[in-house]
């Protein structure tokens, strides 16, 4: 069954609106999959972009959206030492009167 993605909780499990000010969001320690940063550098930002990417897939994957969608595919090198992710992501933008610096998600129905 569909999880509706209704808050940013649906992603980062504990974050509330406290972690929200002036258009900074402050993600809760522990809710990026396989990432706990120790300094700006470390992890590298490379293991930040892939935890994201994992969290926010599996997030919209099951929620069951029109208008924002992702699936994920893996696969294993012949030498069993290098495992492939690939991430689509599928954003719905409204291109209502063409104003290419107002887009926003599509409304769900």
């Amino acid at each position: 069954m569909a999880t509706p993605l209704t808050s940013l909780s649906g992603i980062f499990t504990g974050i509330t609106n406290s972690n929200v000010s002036n258009g900074a969001i402050t993600i809760p320690s522990g809710t990026i999959t396989s990432y706990v940063p120790t300094s700006v550098t470390a992890p590298s930002p490379a293991e930040f972009v892939f935890g994201m990417c994992e969290s926010m897939n599996a997030a919209v994957s099951i929620a069951g959206q029109t208008n924002c969608t992702s699936t994920a595919s893996q696969s294993l090198n012949a030498a069993g030492d290098t495992l492939t992710k690939v991430y689509t992501f599928t954003v719905n933008l409204d291109f209502t009167g063409n104003q290419v610096a107002n887009l926003n998600v599509k409304a769900e129905s």
